[in-house]
């Protein structure tokens, strides 16, 4: 039998990026993923912490910012009881008004900022990287319910496009399934919450505009 090191099961943001840590600092780590990259995902809005935490640990500032997603300096709001617009932006500069700034100011201005991505590549780009750095990636793999030792998880059965049962034994079994959380569900460890349970529509709209100059698009209005 085969005994992997670190298996982690979700090849999303934190399985990837998780994996590619341990990999830079010299585990043998396997990751399994049901889908095939790309794959198209929802929830693109970053936030500024997210991209700090990548460069720092993997260095990947650079190349996030080399695709060309769009800038998100923050959001505007109508909401609430009027139609009067309020802020949260990244940077203080920029959150105390941007009268008298142009485009190029805001462009050479090195505001506090994050992007706005398309989650197809955005997610694609971490799994490739955490390949290079010598993750064993596998596609078309689902995890489905743990091997259990004595309490503790030494394993997942496997599932793969074609319906064929596997098992892949492990010394660490990391849960990165996101809402799938099979481990989480599998014992009974999930609970909703109450005031977050919602339903969303949702679509790409083509010149919907924004909020003007020199914000334009770089912002999002809610």
């Amino acid at each position: 039998m085969t005994r992997l090191s670190v298996l982690i099961l979700g090849g999303g943001p934190a399985g990837s990026t998780l994996s590619a840590i341990l990999a830079k600092e010299g585990c043998k780590v396997t990751l399994i993923e049901k889908s095939h990259f790309p794959r198209p995902h929802i929830g693109e809005a970053l936030q500024p912490a997210a991209i700090e935490l990548l460069d720092f640990h993997l260095g990947l500032g650079p190349l996030i910012a080399s695709q060309g997603f769009a800038k998100k300096y923050g959001a505007i709001y109508e909401w609430g009881e009027d139609q009067t617009r309020w802020n949260v932006l990244y940077d203080d500069r920029l959150d105390a008004g941007t009268d008298g700034f142009c485009r190029q100011d805001l462009e050479d201005g090195n505001f506090e900022h994050s992007f706005q991505v398309d989650r197809g590549i955005f997610d694609k780009l971490l799994l490739d990287h955490a390949a290079s750095r010598g993750v064993d990636v596998r596609f078309g793999l689902e995890a489905k319910t743990p091997v259990m030792d004595e309490g503790r998880v030494v394993g997942m059965n496997i599932v793969d496009d074609h319906g064929n049962a596997t098992v892949l034994h492990a010394d660490i079994v990391v849960d990165a399934t996101g809402t799938r959380s099979v481990l989480g569900k599998h014992f009974g460890l999930t609970r909703p919450i109450e005031d977050l349970k919602a339903t969303a529509t949702w679509c790409y709209v083509r010149g919907a505009g924004g909020v003007g100059p020199p914000l334009e698009r770089d912002i999002q209005l809610i």
